[in-house]
Protein backbone atom coordinates (compact mmCIF):
# COMPACT_ATOMS: atom_id res chain seq x y z
CA UNK A 1 0.00 0.00 0.00
CA UNK A 2 1.18 3.49 -0.86
CA UNK A 3 -0.38 5.28 1.75
CA UNK A 4 0.68 8.64 0.58
CA UNK A 5 -2.07 8.26 -1.73
CA UNK A 6 -4.60 7.67 0.38
CA UNK A 7 -4.68 11.07 2.57
CA UNK A 8 -8.36 10.76 1.93
CA UNK A 9 -9.71 7.18 3.40
CA UNK A 10 -7.54 8.58 6.49
CA UNK A 11 -9.27 12.01 6.62
CA UNK A 12 -12.07 10.09 6.80
CA UNK A 13 -11.55 7.62 9.60
CA UNK A 14 -10.61 11.17 11.38
CA UNK A 15 -14.00 12.65 10.64
CA UNK A 16 -15.79 9.69 12.10
CA UNK A 17 -14.07 9.25 14.64
CA UNK A 18 -15.43 13.15 15.81
CA UNK A 19 -18.74 12.52 14.80
CA UNK A 20 -18.81 15.18 12.27
CA UNK A 21 -21.01 15.17 9.09
CA UNK A 22 -19.77 15.94 5.78
CA UNK A 23 -21.85 18.94 5.69
CA UNK A 24 -19.71 19.66 9.30
CA UNK A 25 -16.66 19.76 7.81
CA UNK A 26 -17.54 21.61 4.24
CA UNK A 27 -19.63 24.25 5.68
CA UNK A 28 -16.65 25.23 8.52
CA UNK A 29 -13.75 24.82 5.76
CA UNK A 30 -15.74 26.46 3.16
CA UNK A 31 -15.04 23.09 0.39
CA UNK A 32 -17.45 21.61 -2.14
CA UNK A 33 -19.19 18.98 -0.35
CA UNK A 34 -19.18 17.11 -3.44
CA UNK A 35 -14.96 17.67 -3.45
CA UNK A 36 -14.33 15.67 0.18
CA UNK A 37 -17.38 13.52 -0.53
CA UNK A 38 -15.32 11.91 -3.55
CA UNK A 39 -12.04 12.45 -1.71
CA UNK A 40 -12.96 10.37 1.05
CA UNK A 41 -13.99 7.76 -1.29
CA UNK A 42 -11.06 7.30 -3.47
CA UNK A 43 -12.43 9.00 -6.46
CA UNK A 44 -9.84 12.12 -6.12
CA UNK A 45 -6.81 12.42 -4.08
CA UNK A 46 -6.22 14.60 -1.51
CA UNK A 47 -2.49 16.04 -1.46
CA UNK A 48 -0.70 16.59 1.34
CA UNK A 49 -1.14 20.43 1.76
CA UNK A 50 -4.76 20.14 2.09
CA UNK A 51 -4.32 17.40 3.98
CA UNK A 52 -2.58 19.16 6.85
CA UNK A 53 -5.13 21.85 6.74
CA UNK A 54 -8.00 19.15 7.84
CA UNK A 55 -5.48 18.19 10.26
CA UNK A 56 -5.29 21.57 11.59
CA UNK A 57 -9.58 21.64 12.13
CA UNK A 58 -9.63 18.57 13.45
CA UNK A 59 -6.55 19.83 16.10
CA UNK A 60 -4.66 16.52 15.36
CA UNK A 61 -0.92 16.02 15.84
CA UNK A 62 -0.07 13.87 13.43
CA UNK A 63 2.99 11.45 12.70
CA UNK A 64 4.00 12.04 9.01
CA UNK A 65 7.20 9.72 9.67
CA UNK A 66 7.15 6.84 7.03
CA UNK A 67 9.37 4.79 9.18
CA UNK A 68 5.84 4.10 10.93
CA UNK A 69 4.03 2.75 8.22
CA UNK A 70 7.19 0.72 6.97
CA UNK A 71 7.20 -1.11 10.51
CA UNK A 72 3.77 -1.96 10.31
CA UNK A 73 4.29 -3.24 6.69
CA UNK A 74 7.34 -5.25 8.30
CA UNK A 75 4.98 -6.24 11.32
CA UNK A 76 2.04 -7.60 8.75
CA UNK A 77 5.07 -9.22 6.75
CA UNK A 78 6.18 -11.11 9.55
CA UNK A 79 2.95 -12.12 10.61
CA UNK A 80 1.61 -13.80 7.67
CA UNK A 81 5.26 -15.21 7.31
CA UNK A 82 4.52 -16.90 11.20
CA UNK A 83 0.60 -17.79 10.23
CA UNK A 84 1.82 -19.54 6.29
CA UNK A 85 4.17 -21.78 8.73
CA UNK A 86 2.00 -22.59 11.31
CA UNK A 87 4.24 -20.69 14.27
CA UNK A 88 1.48 -19.52 16.21
CA UNK A 89 3.18 -18.40 19.45
CA UNK A 90 4.95 -15.66 16.61
CA UNK A 91 2.15 -14.77 16.38
CA UNK A 92 0.58 -14.12 19.25
CA UNK A 93 4.21 -12.15 19.71
CA UNK A 94 3.19 -10.15 16.85
CA UNK A 95 -0.02 -9.22 17.62
CA UNK A 96 0.33 -8.37 21.16
CA UNK A 97 2.97 -6.15 20.28
CA UNK A 98 1.19 -4.20 17.61
CA UNK A 99 -1.80 -4.03 20.15
CA UNK A 100 0.66 -2.22 22.23
CA UNK A 101 1.46 -0.02 19.44
CA UNK A 102 -1.73 1.21 18.21
CA UNK A 103 -1.97 4.68 19.84
CA UNK A 104 1.06 5.55 18.36
CA UNK A 105 0.05 4.45 15.07
CA UNK A 106 -3.80 5.55 15.07
CA UNK A 107 -2.71 9.37 14.64
CA UNK A 108 0.30 8.22 11.92
CA UNK A 109 0.21 6.85 8.40
CA UNK A 110 0.34 3.46 9.45
CA UNK A 111 -3.49 3.83 10.75
CA UNK A 112 -5.13 2.18 7.83
CA UNK A 113 -3.65 -1.01 8.26
CA UNK A 114 -5.03 -1.38 12.14
CA UNK A 115 -8.28 -2.99 11.10
CA UNK A 116 -6.45 -5.22 9.02
CA UNK A 117 -4.45 -6.60 12.41
CA UNK A 118 -7.57 -6.49 14.07
CA UNK A 119 -9.18 -8.60 11.89
CA UNK A 120 -5.99 -11.18 12.10
CA UNK A 121 -6.26 -10.96 15.56
CA UNK A 122 -10.13 -12.12 15.59
CA UNK A 123 -9.00 -14.93 13.10
CA UNK A 124 -9.96 -17.62 15.93
CA UNK A 125 -12.24 -16.38 17.42
CA UNK A 126 -15.72 -17.10 17.80
CA UNK A 127 -18.20 -14.52 16.19
CA UNK A 128 -19.14 -13.75 20.14
CA UNK A 129 -16.17 -13.68 21.55
CA UNK A 130 -14.88 -10.65 19.20
CA UNK A 131 -14.13 -7.31 20.40
CA UNK A 132 -16.58 -3.89 19.44
CA UNK A 133 -13.38 -2.80 17.73
CA UNK A 134 -12.15 -6.45 16.31
CA UNK A 135 -16.33 -6.61 15.21
CA UNK A 136 -16.06 -3.39 13.60
CA UNK A 137 -13.06 -3.83 12.10
CA UNK A 138 -14.48 -6.25 9.90
CA UNK A 139 -16.82 -3.58 8.29
CA UNK A 140 -14.66 -0.44 8.95
CA UNK A 141 -11.79 -1.65 6.59
CA UNK A 142 -14.42 -1.81 3.57
CA UNK A 143 -14.39 2.12 3.26
CA UNK A 144 -10.99 1.90 1.79
CA UNK A 145 -10.58 -1.41 0.78
CA UNK A 146 -9.22 0.15 -2.77
CA UNK A 147 -6.43 1.36 -0.77
CA UNK A 148 -4.48 -1.90 0.00
CA UNK A 149 -2.50 -3.64 -2.64
CA UNK A 150 -4.00 -7.01 -4.53
CA UNK A 151 -2.82 -9.73 -1.38
CA UNK A 152 -3.61 -7.00 0.96
CA UNK A 153 -7.46 -7.64 -0.73
CA UNK A 154 -7.28 -11.49 -0.62
CA UNK A 155 -5.92 -11.49 3.00
CA UNK A 156 -8.62 -9.06 4.22
CA UNK A 157 -11.38 -11.41 1.43
CA UNK A 158 -10.02 -14.43 2.97
CA UNK A 159 -10.50 -13.26 6.75
CA UNK A 160 -14.04 -12.03 6.11
CA UNK A 161 -14.48 -15.56 3.99
CA UNK A 162 -13.23 -17.26 7.10
CA UNK A 163 -15.63 -15.90 9.73
CA UNK A 164 -18.61 -15.84 7.98
CA UNK A 165 -17.22 -19.61 7.53
CA UNK A 166 -17.64 -20.01 11.64
CA UNK A 167 -21.16 -18.68 11.52
CA UNK A 168 -22.10 -21.07 9.01
CA UNK A 169 -22.92 -18.73 6.56
CA UNK A 170 -21.57 -20.51 3.62
CA UNK A 171 -23.10 -18.35 0.61
CA UNK A 172 -21.08 -15.55 1.80
CA UNK A 173 -18.24 -17.41 3.10
CA UNK A 174 -17.54 -18.70 -0.38
CA UNK A 175 -18.19 -15.30 -2.72
CA UNK A 176 -15.56 -14.12 -0.11
CA UNK A 177 -13.23 -16.68 -1.07
CA UNK A 178 -13.90 -16.39 -4.49
CA UNK A 179 -12.94 -12.76 -4.42
CA UNK A 180 -10.09 -13.26 -1.88
CA UNK A 181 -8.93 -15.66 -5.21
CA UNK A 182 -9.90 -13.57 -7.79
CA UNK A 183 -7.81 -10.01 -6.28
CA UNK A 184 -4.62 -12.84 -5.20
CA UNK A 185 -1.16 -11.94 -7.63
CA UNK A 186 1.03 -13.20 -5.46
CA UNK A 187 3.55 -10.72 -5.29
CA UNK A 188 3.87 -10.11 -1.20
CA UNK A 189 2.93 -13.51 -0.65
CA UNK A 190 2.74 -16.23 -2.64
CA UNK A 191 1.20 -19.17 -0.09
CA UNK A 192 -1.44 -16.81 0.40
CA UNK A 193 -3.21 -18.46 -2.30
CA UNK A 194 -2.75 -22.06 -0.49
CA UNK A 195 -4.02 -20.70 2.39
CA UNK A 196 -7.08 -19.12 0.75
CA UNK A 197 -7.87 -22.23 -1.17
CA UNK A 198 -7.13 -25.14 2.09
CA UNK A 199 -9.65 -23.29 3.61
CA UNK A 200 -12.36 -22.46 0.77
CA UNK A 201 -11.62 -26.44 0.23
CA UNK A 202 -12.94 -26.88 3.75
CA UNK A 203 -16.01 -24.73 3.25
CA UNK A 204 -17.02 -26.28 -0.06
CA UNK A 205 -17.07 -29.67 1.25
CA UNK A 206 -19.40 -28.29 4.28
CA UNK A 207 -21.75 -26.53 2.44
CA UNK A 208 -21.79 -27.46 -1.37
CA UNK A 209 -19.65 -30.37 -2.56
CA UNK A 210 -16.96 -33.01 -1.32
CA UNK A 211 -15.69 -34.05 -4.61
CA UNK A 212 -15.17 -30.55 -4.96
CA UNK A 213 -13.90 -29.77 -1.81
CA UNK A 214 -11.44 -32.58 -2.64
CA UNK A 215 -10.06 -30.94 -5.69
CA UNK A 216 -9.76 -27.58 -4.43
CA UNK A 217 -7.94 -29.35 -1.58
CA UNK A 218 -5.08 -31.08 -3.62
CA UNK A 219 -4.63 -27.37 -5.53
CA UNK A 220 -3.71 -25.70 -2.07
CA UNK A 221 -1.55 -29.02 -1.41
CA UNK A 222 0.80 -28.58 -4.74
CA UNK A 223 0.89 -24.97 -3.50
CA UNK A 224 2.41 -25.81 -0.34
CA UNK A 225 4.37 -28.40 -1.39
CA UNK A 226 6.02 -26.35 -4.80
CA UNK A 227 7.29 -23.35 -1.46
CA UNK A 228 8.37 -26.43 1.01
CA UNK A 229 5.76 -26.10 3.65
CA UNK A 230 5.44 -29.42 4.75
CA UNK A 231 3.38 -28.30 7.84
CA UNK A 232 0.75 -27.04 5.82
CA UNK A 233 1.12 -29.92 2.90
CA UNK A 234 0.37 -32.21 5.74
CA UNK A 235 -3.05 -30.21 7.23
CA UNK A 236 -4.05 -30.44 3.43
CA UNK A 237 -3.33 -34.42 3.46
CA UNK A 238 -5.84 -34.21 6.57
CA UNK A 239 -8.62 -32.19 4.67
CA UNK A 240 -8.33 -34.59 1.71
CA UNK A 241 -9.03 -37.48 4.10
CA UNK A 242 -11.98 -35.84 5.53
CA UNK A 243 -13.26 -35.62 2.06
CA UNK A 244 -12.62 -38.94 0.59
CA UNK A 245 -14.45 -40.32 3.60
CA UNK A 246 -17.27 -38.76 3.29
CA UNK A 247 -17.03 -39.62 -0.77
CA UNK A 248 -16.67 -43.56 1.26
CA UNK A 249 -12.77 -43.78 0.07
CA UNK A 250 -12.07 -45.37 2.58
CA UNK A 251 -8.51 -46.85 1.67
CA UNK A 252 -7.59 -43.49 -0.12
CA UNK A 253 -8.00 -41.66 3.06
CA UNK A 254 -5.98 -43.87 5.24
CA UNK A 255 -3.17 -43.59 2.47
CA UNK A 256 -3.36 -39.62 3.18
CA UNK A 257 -3.50 -40.02 6.72
CA UNK A 258 -0.76 -42.78 7.49
CA UNK A 259 1.90 -39.88 5.48
CA UNK A 260 0.79 -37.65 7.80
CA UNK A 261 1.28 -40.26 11.09
CA UNK A 262 4.11 -41.84 9.69
CA UNK A 263 5.59 -38.33 8.74
CA UNK A 264 9.55 -38.28 10.45
CA UNK A 265 8.90 -34.12 9.82
CA UNK A 266 6.12 -33.45 11.80
CA UNK A 267 5.97 -31.58 14.27
CA UNK A 268 3.43 -29.47 14.29
CA UNK A 269 0.94 -31.54 17.13
CA UNK A 270 -2.58 -30.27 16.36
CA UNK A 271 -1.97 -31.48 13.03
CA UNK A 272 -1.10 -34.89 14.13
CA UNK A 273 -3.82 -35.21 16.73
CA UNK A 274 -5.93 -33.95 13.79
CA UNK A 275 -5.08 -36.77 11.45
CA UNK A 276 -5.21 -38.80 14.64
CA UNK A 277 -9.06 -37.86 14.81
CA UNK A 278 -10.04 -38.08 11.03
CA UNK A 279 -8.30 -41.89 11.08
CA UNK A 280 -10.44 -42.83 13.97
CA UNK A 281 -13.76 -42.05 12.14
CA UNK A 282 -12.36 -43.46 9.18
CA UNK A 283 -11.85 -46.88 10.50
CA UNK A 284 -15.80 -46.22 12.12
CA UNK A 285 -17.16 -45.22 8.71
CA UNK A 286 -15.44 -47.95 7.26
CA UNK A 287 -16.41 -50.72 9.93
CA UNK A 288 -13.24 -52.07 11.33
CA UNK A 289 -14.16 -51.28 14.32
CA UNK A 290 -11.87 -53.43 16.28
CA UNK A 291 -9.14 -52.23 14.57
CA UNK A 292 -10.50 -48.25 15.38
CA UNK A 293 -10.69 -49.68 19.30
CA UNK A 294 -7.22 -50.34 18.80
CA UNK A 295 -6.09 -47.42 16.67
CA UNK A 296 -7.68 -45.20 19.42
CA UNK A 297 -5.46 -47.06 22.19
CA UNK A 298 -2.41 -46.88 20.56
CA UNK A 299 -2.89 -42.90 19.99
CA UNK A 300 -4.49 -42.24 23.72
CA UNK A 301 -5.19 -38.56 25.25
CA UNK A 302 -6.13 -37.37 28.72
CA UNK A 303 -7.72 -34.87 27.22
CA UNK A 304 -5.70 -31.80 27.18
CA UNK A 305 -7.20 -28.33 26.20
CA UNK A 306 -10.63 -29.49 25.91
CA UNK A 307 -9.35 -31.62 23.23
CA UNK A 308 -10.48 -35.37 22.72
CA UNK A 309 -10.83 -35.81 18.83
CA UNK A 310 -13.18 -38.52 17.58
CA UNK A 311 -12.45 -41.08 21.10
CA UNK A 312 -16.33 -40.40 21.60
CA UNK A 313 -16.65 -42.75 18.68
CA UNK A 314 -14.52 -45.58 21.29
CA UNK A 315 -17.82 -47.17 22.52
CA UNK A 316 -19.68 -46.87 19.76
CA UNK A 317 -17.31 -49.50 17.95
CA UNK A 318 -17.68 -51.87 21.64
CA UNK A 319 -21.55 -50.99 20.73
CA UNK A 320 -20.94 -52.52 17.43
CA UNK A 321 -18.81 -55.52 18.13
CA UNK A 322 -21.57 -56.71 21.02
CA UNK A 323 -19.25 -55.44 23.97
CA UNK A 324 -22.21 -53.48 25.49
CA UNK A 325 -20.48 -53.81 28.81
CA UNK A 326 -17.25 -51.82 27.43
CA UNK A 327 -19.71 -49.68 25.76
CA UNK A 328 -21.38 -48.43 29.19
CA UNK A 329 -17.92 -48.15 31.11
CA UNK A 330 -16.23 -46.53 27.96
CA UNK A 331 -19.13 -43.66 27.79
CA UNK A 332 -18.51 -43.38 31.74
CA UNK A 333 -14.92 -42.48 31.70
CA UNK A 334 -16.01 -39.42 29.75
CA UNK A 335 -15.78 -36.33 31.64
CA UNK A 336 -19.31 -34.09 30.04
CA UNK A 337 -17.55 -31.25 29.80
CA UNK A 338 -15.49 -32.43 27.31
CA UNK A 339 -17.68 -33.69 24.98
CA UNK A 340 -19.27 -31.62 22.45
CA UNK A 341 -23.44 -31.90 21.26
CA UNK A 342 -22.88 -34.34 18.93
CA UNK A 343 -20.79 -36.64 21.52
CA UNK A 344 -23.47 -36.76 23.93
CA UNK A 345 -26.37 -37.14 21.33
CA UNK A 346 -24.95 -40.20 20.50
CA UNK A 347 -24.21 -41.18 23.96
CA UNK A 348 -27.77 -40.83 24.60
CA UNK A 349 -29.01 -42.60 21.48
CA UNK A 350 -26.97 -45.51 22.70
CA UNK A 351 -27.69 -45.19 26.05
CA UNK A 352 -31.43 -45.62 24.92
CA UNK A 353 -31.10 -48.60 22.17
CA UNK A 354 -29.28 -50.70 24.91
CA UNK A 355 -32.45 -49.94 27.57
CA UNK A 356 -34.27 -51.08 24.47
CA UNK A 357 -36.83 -48.36 24.83
CA UNK A 358 -38.70 -47.37 21.29
CA UNK A 359 -39.82 -43.73 22.47
CA UNK A 360 -36.82 -42.91 23.98
CA UNK A 361 -34.76 -44.11 21.23
CA UNK A 362 -36.61 -42.03 18.72
CA UNK A 363 -36.10 -38.67 20.25
CA UNK A 364 -32.67 -39.46 21.19
CA UNK A 365 -32.22 -40.43 17.37
CA UNK A 366 -34.40 -36.92 16.78
CA UNK A 367 -31.84 -34.82 18.55
CA UNK A 368 -28.86 -35.81 17.25
CA UNK A 369 -29.94 -35.23 13.50
CA UNK A 370 -31.20 -31.84 14.74
CA UNK A 371 -27.55 -31.27 16.07
CA UNK A 372 -25.84 -32.55 12.85
CA UNK A 373 -27.75 -31.24 10.47
CA UNK A 374 -27.44 -27.55 12.01
CA UNK A 375 -23.14 -28.16 12.60
CA UNK A 376 -23.49 -29.33 8.79
CA UNK A 377 -21.55 -32.58 10.39
CA UNK A 378 -21.94 -35.08 7.76
CA UNK A 379 -19.41 -37.23 9.01
CA UNK A 380 -21.22 -38.07 12.46
CA UNK A 381 -24.68 -37.96 10.41
CA UNK A 382 -23.11 -41.19 8.18
CA UNK A 383 -22.57 -42.30 11.86
CA UNK A 384 -26.04 -42.04 13.01
CA UNK A 385 -27.58 -43.73 10.02
CA UNK A 386 -24.78 -46.76 10.28
CA UNK A 387 -25.94 -46.92 13.64
CA UNK A 388 -29.45 -46.99 13.12
CA UNK A 389 -29.22 -49.32 10.39
CA UNK A 390 -27.89 -51.75 12.40
CA UNK A 391 -30.36 -51.57 15.08
CA UNK A 392 -33.45 -51.16 13.07
CA UNK A 393 -32.05 -54.69 11.18
CA UNK A 394 -31.41 -55.89 14.76
CA UNK A 395 -35.01 -55.40 15.77
CA UNK A 396 -36.49 -56.12 12.15
CA UNK A 397 -37.99 -52.72 12.07
CA UNK A 398 -38.51 -52.54 7.84
CA UNK A 399 -40.34 -49.19 7.66
CA UNK A 400 -37.93 -47.25 9.84
CA UNK A 401 -34.80 -49.63 7.86
CA UNK A 402 -36.24 -47.72 4.71
CA UNK A 403 -36.24 -44.60 5.96
CA UNK A 404 -32.68 -44.58 7.64
CA UNK A 405 -31.73 -45.53 4.40
CA UNK A 406 -33.19 -43.69 2.52
CA UNK A 407 -32.06 -40.32 4.96
CA UNK A 408 -28.51 -42.05 4.91
CA UNK A 409 -28.62 -41.35 0.97
CA UNK A 410 -28.98 -37.99 1.02
CA UNK A 411 -25.80 -37.47 3.51
CA UNK A 412 -24.32 -39.65 0.72
CA UNK A 413 -25.62 -37.25 -1.58
CA UNK A 414 -23.93 -33.90 0.52
CA UNK A 415 -27.76 -32.99 1.17
CA UNK A 416 -28.97 -32.91 4.25
CA UNK A 417 -31.79 -34.90 6.02
CA UNK A 418 -33.37 -31.95 8.05
CA UNK A 419 -33.85 -28.56 7.08
CA UNK A 420 -32.60 -26.46 10.32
Amino acid sequence: MTINDHYGYIEKQLRIQRELSIDNVSNDLKISKGYLSEVENGKRKLNELTFRKFLDFYEIDFDFDPSLTEEVQRLLNDLMEAYIYKNAAKEEQILTFFENKTPSYEKSLACLYIPLFRMMAARKKDPAGMSDLERHAFKEIDEYLAAFDNDEIALICYLKAFQAGRRMIFDQALDYYAKALAAFDGRIWPQLEGIIKLNYAYTIMFGKSYYEGYCVGLEAHDIFVKHGNYTRALMCYNNIANYLLCLQAFEGAKEYLRKILLSPSIQNVPVYEAAVATMLITLTLEGSFQEAIEFAAEHSTDGNNGFIRNLPLVPYCHYRLGQYDQCLEQMAQFDPGLLESDDKALFGLLKAILKGDPAKIEAAKQKMRRICCKQRNWSMLMVLYQLLIDYYKSVNNLELLVEAYEENNKVLRHQLPLEI
